[in-house]
């Protein structure tokens, strides 16, 4: 699965749940926790989500926002 393709799936993900962990990531997408660690920090970057202690919850300022991919 190609980088644009998680950080896509953990936007969704957020969006339903408005909270994940980086071991629930890690089982979904079937990657490392480093992987899911740099996604996150990414999109943390791009101001998607804000990352909490062992996962991310959504940033609710920006919740109505196009997808990483559309960003891109």
């Amino acid at each position: 699965m190609f980088s644009e393709e998680r950080k896509d799936q953990i936007i969704s993900l957020l969006q339903l749940k408005n909270r994940v962990t980086v071991l629930e990531l890690t089982e979904k997408l079937h990657v490392s926790e480093a992987t899911v660690r740099r996604d996150l920090q990414d999109l943390e970057q791009l101001g998607l989500l804000k990352r909490a202690h062992g996962g991310a919850v959504l940033n609710l300022q920006n919740n109505l926002e196009a997808s990483y991919t559309e960003r891109e």
